[in-house]
């Protein structure tokens, strides 16, 4: 009587070495998107998943398959920060990657901010790339409310106000609260930068990492100090982008300043 026999310790490697090769090959994607994932870094990480998958028992016994995982998540920090100093200048932002798109799906639905029945959920595939996906939630009054690259249900994702009031002269409060809806660990990392305002002297961006439990939720919370003699009163774009596992998530704040 009882369940199915606990797995043996080589197929819990072979299944996280899985995992591992498809976040590869996902971040291996990317670079369509303009996202500045280095090439010789992620085919080092892919031939020692490889070589792990030869003798799968050995590499989870001493440590091989959790130190590819942690070299991997490392992998996608040095992206994430990078990616965030492009969107500070000259500027970066899923929507504009995506003139190689065909839209494969949409739906009307309700907007998570205004509540109205005025937001279109979009499905586009790469036309070159088509295991490429961008998913994307628009409202016809908020404006864009976020992007991934899952084509189905997602597995992460950022949610927080797209709307944010701020004064000159005092640190702007964004945040974010980052969600892992799957069945297994995600490490990975969650930054954000004014859009194209390094030329108006508004400070860089800022990157964290993460570690989240299949079901958790974390906060991403960033001060960011507005100088009163070099901030214009105005309306900021302001992209937050997360990097797990492959899979890039992107959530928009507008932060009005007076």
């Amino acid at each position: 009587m009882g369940g199915p026999p606990p797995a043996q310790p080589a197929d819990a490697a072979l299944s996280q070495l899985a995992r591992l090769e498809a976040a590869v090959t996902r971040l291996g994607r990317l670079p369509w998107l303009e996202v500045p994932v280095p090439d010789e870094p992620l085919q080092v990480v892919r031939h020692r998943i490889q070589a792990a998958a030869r003798c799968p028992e050995s590499a989870l016994a001493d440590g091989q398959v959790g130190q590819i995982d942690a070299d991997l998540a490392e992998l996608e920090h040095q992206v994430t920060d990078r990616l965030t100093a492009m969107i500070h200048a000259p500027g970066w932002d899923p929507g504009w990657r995506s003139g190689a798109f065909e839209q494969v799906e949409d739906e009307a639905v309700a907007c998570p901010q205004c509540s109205r029945p005025t937001a279109t959920r979009l499905l586009l595939r790469h036309v070159v790339s088509p295991q490429l996906h961008l998913q994307t939630l628009q409202c016809h009054r908020c404006g864009d409310i976020w992007w991934t690259t899952e084509p189905g249900p997602r597995t992460v994702d950022l949610s927080g106000p797209v709307d944010v009031l701020g004064r000159r002269g005092e640190p702007a409060l964004i945040e974010r609260t980052v969600a892992n809806h799957g069945a297994h660990p995600l490490r990975g990392s969650v930054g954000c930068a004014f859009r194209r305002r390094r030329n108006l002297g508004m400070p860089g961006g800022s990157v964290q990492r993460l570690v989240l439990r299949p079901g958790e939720s974390k906060a991403f919370r960033v001060a960011i100090p507005l100088a009163p003699d070099r901030t214009p009163a105005d309306t900021h774009s302001v992209c937050v982008v997360g990097l797990f596992a492959g899979t890039l998530v992107t959530s928009l704040v507008m932060l009005q300043l007076a």
